[in-house]
């Protein structure tokens, strides 16, 4: 993708955010990028889904699983879709920090104080 398609895919242009890249690679479908320093690039991508790069974050085929359990965490919580962004506030206000200027919001897992 050249920066002129990054909005089509839900990425910000470079002039929005510094550290977005000027270009992007993705992997024609059925195709990811090999992880070896030798061979071949580009691969065909593994079957039964082994992890791989060069696919974007909105194929629906992307999406990862996010589990939290533990002291602070309110039993039984179901969320929807989880953005990676969230992870870290989310961390954050569940050890009672304060994150600066991020993107992501903590995720409604707190369970009341005990």
């Amino acid at each position: 993708l050249n920066e002129s398609e990054f909005a089509s895919f839900g990425l910000p242009s470079v002039a929005a955010n510094a550290q977005m890249a000027d270009l992007v690679l993705v992997a024609k479908d059925g195709y990811a990028f090999g992880n070896g320093a030798e061979g071949e690039a580009v691969v065909p991508a593994a079957a039964g889904g082994a992890g791989h790069h060069g696919s974007l974050s909105t194929d629906a085929e992307m999406n990862a699983i996010f589990i939290a359990s533990g002291y602070r965490i309110r039993p039984g919580a179901r969320l929807g879709p989880v953005g990676s962004i969230d992870v870290a506030p989310t961390i954050a206000a569940l050890l009672g920090l304060k994150m600066g200027a991020v993107e992501g919001k903590a995720l409604d897992v707190l369970a009341p104080n005990r």
